[in-house]
């Protein structure tokens, strides 16, 4: 009886994460920033072009190369996140300034539900890198709620949390670069299972049950 074998090509790829990370931050910022009333109402075009152009550009990058080093949870989130303030920059961009959309508002609902679905997923395995997909989720739903009912505390509480989400989010990045850069894990992630095994473990633990894994595997 003769046995078959088959061959695994892996190709090293740099790590998306950090500009995943880094973009988050800044569009979060600027929607703080609108949320907060920083800028004037006129301003929401700007607001919208400069996260259609500078932000959805290096998530849709994230998710690409995220998908291409298997990381599902990575990539599926910044998907998310692209597809998401795409949309919402392009009604921004095609409607009055300071205007609400109510297909907008119920949009921003079932992606922040949506989002809940690669954070629950990572949690188990990643704490702080899922957690900022996660306020990002809290902040989409709060931002839905502000453009159902125009009330002003969806809007501050959203701005809140998206100030939260670029502090934590540079934090992320910062200790996904450091520990690329020192080969080592530099600052506490909270990493548990696989995920810390990954850095830790040789590549024959890594290798194990490979066969099983999107890509490798047929379609399930």
């Amino acid at each position: 009886m003769s046995e078959t074998s088959a061959g695994v090509v892996l190709r090293p790829i740099g790590l998306a994460q950090p500009m995943g990370y880094c973009g988050l931050a800044t569009a979060s910022v600027l929607l703080a920033g609108q949320h907060l009333g920083w800028f004037a109402s006129t301003e929401a075009h700007a607001v919208g072009l400069l996260v259609l152009v500078s932000v959805v550009p290096l998530q849709a990058l994230a998710a690409i190369f995220s998908i291409l080093t298997r990381d599902t949870v990575t990539a599926t989130s910044s998907a998310l996140l692209a597809s998401t303030w795409a949309a919402e920059a392009a009604v921004a961009l095609g409607s009055p300034p300071g205007s609400t959309s109510d297909p907008l508002g119920v949009f921003l609902l079932a992606a922040g539900l949506g989002l809940t679905v690669p954070v629950a997923a990572g949690l188990s395995t990643r704490v702080l890198p899922s957690a900022v997909p996660g306020l990002a989720a809290v902040s989409f739903i709060l931002a839905g709620l502000y453009q159902l009912t125009t009330g002003s505390l969806p809007r501050h509480l959203g701005g809140i949390v998206e100030l939260s989400v670029a502090a934590l989010a540079l934090y992320v990045a910062f200790g996904l670069t450091l520990e690329e850069s020192l080969g080592r894990p530099a600052l506490p992630l909270g990493r548990r299972g696989p995920a810390r095994q990954a850095l830790e473990g040789d590549l024959a633990a890594q290798m194990d049950s490979i066969e099983h894994t999107p890509g490798v595997r047929r379609p399930a």
